[in-house]
């Protein structure tokens, strides 16, 4: 039987870690057990040689690198939010926390807490694969497909463990899987190395815009970005591109909101992508149903119909609507009270849209054509087929709606030749 060592670095003087440790130790050999069942293994604690290094990061952590054998692996807990992060040559950083971002509460994964104990086991078996993958060697990793993660800073973690445990289930090698540099020019020398020969890439908007190179005030996020869309400008098959934003938070952050925006808007961006805002578990179902082969066959993510009707008018609204039936076009409409949700569900469910703009009221017509923007990331970027606006009166002001809609016209024989054109495509 083969022996394998791991040693557990931490500051014996603060209090946090070396309560966490305690029982920590025997937590993760127990883990590291179910893995390595053909060694034997041995925990050590703050000791030098030649050995697997797994380094518990407080908040009082000193700011220092401790690795200093280049050739091993280093792994970070953090049992709680820090500041600052410990320099290794080659890392996974594992969080033993949460936070919810709207309230700054902060969650600690501890065994004893009923809480959160079911999340600490989740968390040393993540650790415990990682560790046993790398030191077995896994050669098939090689040839398993791959997929770029986006990375940050802490804010995005949880999802991006979550994200990464499901792709790694369905045979994926997740990348980049060490932390990326401070530095903008090794920077992207990584991203660009992690993301040769991937088949899917996924970005994953943090709440709070982190600026990580100050020189550019450029968030790690919008780099990695732009460079994977960089990557869908080159000939040949592009990856699937997925730009995730969580519907589980309001982003408030105007930095971010502006970067959001652009990200909408940007063709640069958009290439060959999906701008997708919905929960975790439906980003997961999205991707599933692209790459699965047996859940292709069910999925209905590109069955996009009809003409969504909007209207300041209910009266004109329903002429609208039996005018587009008449020409056996699908039509629907909010002419029913519905939720907000429910109305930018309609709109990324729809190929086309239809305003109907009766009355003198800029600010309306504004709202309206944002919303129009804005239902590329509910659902998917795609571009709807006709964006019309019906005016009541050639008189009405719609400067406010400048850029946004393909067609303008002022009568139903006019809204007729159009949808002729679109069904004649």
């Amino acid at each position: 039987m083969s022996n394998f060592t791991l040693v557990i670095w931490y500051d014996q003087q603060v209090d946090v870690e070396a309560a966490f440790v305690k029982n920590f130790s025997a937590d993760i050999q127990k883990c590291l057990r179910r893995y390595l069942p053909d060694c034997e293994v041995t925990i050590l604690h703050n000791t030098e040689g030649e050995a697997w290094n797994l380094y518990i990061q407080s908040a009082q952590s000193p700011v220092l690198s401790i690795n200093n054998n280049p050739e091993s692996y280093g792994y970070i807990v953090q049992v709680e939010p820090v500041q600052h992060n410990i320099p290794l040559v080659s890392n996974e950083q594992y969080l033993l926390w949460d936070k919810h971002f709207e309230t700054d509460e902060v969650r600690l994964y501890r065994p004893h807490d009923m809480q959160t104990k079911s999340k600490y086991w989740e968390k040393l078996t993540d650790i415990s694969i990682a560790i046993s993958s790398e030191y077995i060697g896994d050669n098939v990793t090689s040839a398993k497909p791959r997929v770029y993660l986006s990375l940050d800073d802490n804010n995005n973690y949880a999802d991006r463990e979550n994200l990464k445990r499901d792709l790694s289930d369905l045979g994926y090698h997740v990348l980049p899987n060490q932390a990326l540099s401070s530095n903008y020019h090794e920077c992207t020398k990584q991203i660009d190395e992690a993301l040769v020969g991937v088949e899917m890439i996924i970005h994953i908007i943090p709440p709070i815009y982190n600026i990580h190179f100050p020189e550019s005030q450029l968030s790690l996020t919008e780099h990695q970005c732009n460079r994977s869309a960089l990557l869908m400008e080159k000939e040949g098959e592009a990856p699937l591109r997925v730009i995730w934003i969580s519907s589980a938070y309001e982003i408030t952050d105007e930095v971010n909101q502006v970067f959001i925006e652009k990200i909408q808007r940007d063709p640069s961006q958009t290439r060959g992508s999906v701008v997708l805002k919905s929960s975790l578990e439906d980003l997961k179902k999205y991707y599933r149903q692209k790459v699965t082969p047996e859940e292709k066959l069910t999925s209905d993510d590109d069955h996009r119909d009809g003409v969504y009707v909007v209207a300041d008018n209910s009266s004109q609204e329903d002429i609208v609507v039996d005018t587009l039936k008449e020409r056996r076009v699908k039509a629907s409409s909010n002419i029913n009270n519905i939720s907000y949700t429910q109305h930018l569900e309609l709109l990324s469910k729809a190929s086309s849209v239809v305003i109907c703009y009766t009355d003198h009221n800029p600010n309306w017509l504004a709202v309206k054509a944002n919303d129009i923007l804005k239902s590329k990331g509910v659902d998917r970027a795609q571009m709807f087929d006709r964006v019309v606006l019906f005016r009541g009166d050639k008189s009405l002001d719609v400067k406010t709606a400048n850029g946004v809609f393909t067609d303008m016209v002022d009568s139903l024989s006019d809204l007729k030749t159009i949808f002729n054109q679109s069904s004649n495509k």
